[in-house]
C-alpha cells in the first residue's frame, strides 16, 4: 500500500495517477476537496496534517508515504499558517511515519527552500537551505526550508526518508489552477500585458511524480530552465498565436507587484485542502538556471532521466481550454452567418417544408432525435465535470433539463402534425448544434469555468436571469399549447391563433424562447450562455419574420396590427 498526502492537489493527484498506472494500491489522504480523484480507483481517507492521530490512521499498513500536502503562497502576510501547515504539519507526518513503521517517506519540499546565493552558479542539492535570518525570501520559502529541516532531523533519528525539491510544475489535472498553469493559460488567452525580465525552472508534474517514485529506491534529477520570453514563444508555437509583449525589468516588476495584488481575490492553492493564496510574482532568477525536478540529500543523483519537452507539456495544459475558447468564438461567428442565411432562406420544416432537401423522416421523430442531444450532452458534462455538485450546479442542471426534456420527449408527441415530414439534413444539423451547445454550456459550468457556490443563487445576476428564464419558459409553453389547441386530432391545416400573446405578435413562442435563453445567459453570466442566447435570436428572429409573412400571404383577414415578434415594434 502506498499513501499520498495532499492527494487532491496538482502534484498529488498526478502522482496518484502515475502510481495507479503502475498498478499500485493507493490510499489518498485529502482534507475536503476530492474532485481531482473522482473516478479513480483509490482508497480515499480524510486526514489533516495538523492532526497526528488522523495521519497515524491513514498510514496504517503503508509501505511508502509520499508527503505532497502543503500550504502554497508567496503572499507576505500568511506566515503563521505557512509555519503551521508546512512545518508543524511536516513534523506530524514524520512522527506518524515513524510510529507506523513506514518503510520510506518521500517528502516534497520545494526549490524555494534552497538559497538563491550565489547567483552565478546552478542550484543543486548541495546548496544550503534558506536560513531563518535570511532576508529577501518570502515566508513560503522559510516555511519549506524549516519543513525540510524537520525531515532531516527525523532522518538523523532513524527515519528512512527522501527529500525532493520540485520547481514550477506544469501539466494537466490541475483542478485548482495553480500559478504555473495559470500563467500558461493567461499567455495563451492573451491576458498578460507584459513579461518580466527573468526566468524560472519549469517541470512537468508527471516527471516530478515519476522522479518521486524512483526516489523510493534512488533519486533522479532534471528540469528545464526558461525565461518568460522563451515560455511565451513556446506557448505561441503551441497555440498558433504570435505573442509579442514588452519585457519589464525586474526592479519595475517588483515595484508593481504589491500594488497589483491589492484588491485581488485570495483564491490560492493548497494541496492539503487548506486555503492558500495566489502569489503576485514567484521568486524569479535573472541569471543561472535553477534545475530541480527531483532532488535528494540522501542519494547521489544518477544521470538525468528523459522528460517531456515543453511543447508537449504546454499543449496538454492548454489544449482543451484553447479548443473550448476557439469553439466559443466560432459559435458567435456561426450565429451571425446563420442569421444572414436564414433571413433570406426559410429552414425547410414545419409550415415551410418543401421538396429538394433529400430524404425525410416523420417530424415527431425528427424533433426527438435532434432535441434529445441537448439534455443528454449537458447531463454528461454534469456527470464527468470535476466541479463540486453544489446546489447552484443542480439548479443549472434542473433549468436546462426542464426545457429540453419537454422539448425532446414530450413536445414532439403533443404536436398534431403526425403526417408531416422533416428533412434528415435539418435533423443532422440541429443535432450537431445541440451537441456543441450542450458541451459548451455544460463544460463551462461543471469543469472549465469558475465554481458556482451556493451564494451565487442569491446574487442579482442569478435572480434576474432566473426570472427572465422562467418568464420566457412560461411564454413559450403557453403559446405552444395555444397552437396545439387550434387543431382537432384529425386536422392538419393551419389556423390563425388569437389567444394569449398571439393578440400582439405572430410568434410569441419564439419571443418566449429568446427571453428564456437571454435569462440563462444572465443567470450563468458566461460566454457560452451568451453565445446560446445570440444563436437563439439568430435562428428565431428570421424564422418569426418568415412565419409572419406566411400568415399574411395565407390568410386574407390576418390582423394588420399584429407584429412578427415584438409587440407594436416589429
Amino acid at each position: 500500500m502506498v499513501t499520498v498526502t495532499g492527494a487532491a492537489g496538482h502534484v498529488g493527484n498526478t502522482l496518484v495517477r502515475v502510481l495507479l498506472a503502475r498498478e499500485e494500491r493507493v490510499r489518498a489522504v485529502t482534507h475536503h476537496d476530492c474532485r481531482a480523484l473522482e473516478g479513480l480507483d483509490v482508497d480515499i481517507v480524510q486526514g489533516d496534517v495538523l492532526s497526528r492521530e488522523s495521519l497515524e490512521k491513514a498510514f496504517q499498513s503503508t509501505d511508502v508515504v509520499f508527503h505532497t500536502a502543503a500550504y502554497i503562497t508567496i503572499a507576505p502576510d500568511k506566515q503563521q499558517i505557512l509555519e503551521t501547515v508546512n512545518v508543524s504539519g511536516t513534523r506530524n507526518v514524520c512522527e506518524a511515519a515513524r510510529i507506523c513503521r513506514v518503510r520510506r517517506l518521500v517528502h516534497f519540499s520545494s526549490i524555494e527552500a534552497i538559497s538563491d546565493e550565489p547567483h552565478d552558479t546552478p542550484v543543486d542539492e548541495d546548496r544550503q537551505l534558506v536560513q531563518s535570518h535570511s532576508r529577501g525570501y518570502p515566508p513560503y520559502a522559510h516555511s519549506k526550508a524549516a519543513g525540510q529541516r524537520e525531515v532531516l532531523r527525523a532522518i538523523e533519528q532513524g527515519l528512512n526518508a527522501v527529500i525532493i525539491n520540485p520547481t514550477a510544475c506544469l501539466g494537466p489535472h490541475d483542478f485548482r489552477s495553480g500559478l504555473p498553469n495559470s500563467s500558461i493559460l493567461a499567455l495563451a488567452d492573451g491576458k498578460l500585458l507584459a513579461l518580466i525580465a527573468g526566468g524560472f525552472d519549469w517541470v512537468d508534474a508527471r516527471d516530478v511524480a515519476e522522479g518521486a517514485i524512483q526516489g523510493t529506491e534512488t533519486a533522479p534529477s532534471g528540469g528545464h530552465w526558461a525565461n518568460l520570453e522563451q515560455l511565451a514563444q513556446i506557448v505561441g508555437e503551441v497555440t498558433g498565436r504570435r505573442i509579442r509583449l514588452p519585457v519589464l525589468p525586474m526592479w519595475l516588476a517588483r515595484g508593481i507587484a504589491p500594488h497589483h495584488r491589492r484588491g485581488q481575490p485570495d483564491d490560492g492553492q493548497a494541496p492539503a485542502g487548506h486555503t492558500g493564496s495566489t502569489p503576485a510574482t514567484p521568486r524569479l532568477s535573472q541569471c543561472e538556471p535553477r534545475p530541480g525536478s527531483a532532488r535528494t540529500r540522501l542519494c547521489p543523483p544518477p544521470a538525468a532521466r528523459h522528460s517531456r519537452g515543453y511543447p508537449e507539456v504546454v499543449w496538454e495544459t492548454v489544449s482543451e481550454i484553447e479548443v473550448f475558447n476557439g469553439l466559443t468564438v466560432a459559435w458567435f461567428v456561426m450565429s451571425a452567418a446563420a442569421f444572414v442565411v436564414l433571413f433570406f432562406t426559410s429552414a425547410p420544416y414545419g409550415r415551410h417544408t418543401r421538396t429538394g432537401w433529400g430524404a425525410t423522416l416523420p417530424s415527431h421523430w425528427g424533433w426527438l432525435l435532434m432535441e434529445s442531444a441537448a439534455p443528454l450532452t449537458f447531463l454528461l458534462m454534469f456527470l464527468i465535470g470535476r466541479q463540486p455538485h453544489s446546489p447552484a450546479a443542480w439548479v443549472f442542471l434542473g433549468l436546462w433539463e426542464a426545457h429540453y426534456i419537454h422539448r425532446a420527449f414530450i413536445y414532439p408527441f403533443q404536436r398534431r402534425d403526425r403526417g408531416k415530414q422533416m428533412p434528415i439534413g435539418i435533423v443532422a444539423m440541429a443535432f450537431f448544434f445541440n451537441v456543441v451547445n450542450g458541451y459548451l454550456n455544460g463544460r463551462y459550468l461543471f469543469e472549465l469555468g469558475p465554481e458556482y457556490s451556493t451564494a451565487w443563487l442569491l446574487t442579482g445576476r442569478f435572480i434576474t436571469g432566473s426570472v427572465f428564464y422562467l418568464l420566457g419558459f412560461a411564454m413559450n409553453r403557453q403559446s405552444d399549447m395555444i397552437l396545439q389547441g387550434l387543431r382537432k386530432p384529425e386536422e392538419t391545416d393551419y389556423k390563425i391563433p388569437y389567444a394569449g400573446l398571439f393578440r400582439w405578435v405572430s410568434c410569441p413562442n419564439y419571443l418566449g424562447e429568446i427571453i428564456e435563453w437571454m435569462g440563462w445567459a444572465v443567470a450563468t453570466w458566461s460566454l457560452p450562455g451568451l453565445a446560446f442566447a445570440v444563436w437563439t435570436a439568430a435562428n428565431l428572429v428570421p424564422r418569426a419574420r418568415s412565419h409572419h409573412r406566411w400568415y399574411q400571404s395565407e390568410f386574407a383577414g390576418y390582423p394588420s396590427d399584429r407584429r412578427a415578434l415584438i409587440p407594436r415594434v416589429w
